[in-house]
């Protein structure tokens, strides 16, 4: 079962965050689950896209391919390798578990010429739809 205002995101001071996005999230798809079809709102929209995934890496894969043989578990790497408080590492373990289909990125946005794009998809107005958004559940 769902909890209402949920981001699935844990952001670090300045500018690097881990979030639970759909593992099978391309620009199309997320246009399209918001809805546009050209237009000023495809280039705005393709810009926030562009600005968390350009240069994200999927940590579960991360996981598997390096750090497996040293963790027991993706809980116990991520609270190793980031030290996420407990309750932010938490919701991101539940956002997870909810859909096979998600998967937990890491990315930087200051890597992509977009400022303050952290402050539009996280902001208390937009946050819960744009988590909607990365997750394709709109």
């Amino acid at each position: 079962m769902a909890v209402k205002n949920k981001t699935y995101c844990y952001s670090f001071p300045y500018s690097e965050h881990l979030k639970v996005v759909h593992k099978k999230l391309t620009l199309e798809g997320f246009l399209a689950n918001a809805g546009i079809n050209g237009g000023f709102g495809e280039n705005m929209f393709s810009k926030i896209y562009n600005s968390v995934m350009a240069e994200a890496e999927n940590m579960e894969d991360l996981y598997e391919r390096y750090y497996k043989p040293e963790y027991d578990n993706f809980r116990e790497f991520i609270d190793a390798k980031f030290a996420v408080p407990n309750e932010a590492l938490e919701a991101l373990m539940n956002g997870l578990e909810e859909n096979e289909n998600y998967t937990l990125i890491r990315y930087d946005s200051l890597n992509y010429g977009v400022n303050d794009v952290d402050e539009f998809i996280y902001g208390e107005e937009y946050g819960e739809k744009f988590t909607k958004l990365f997750l394709l559940s709109l």
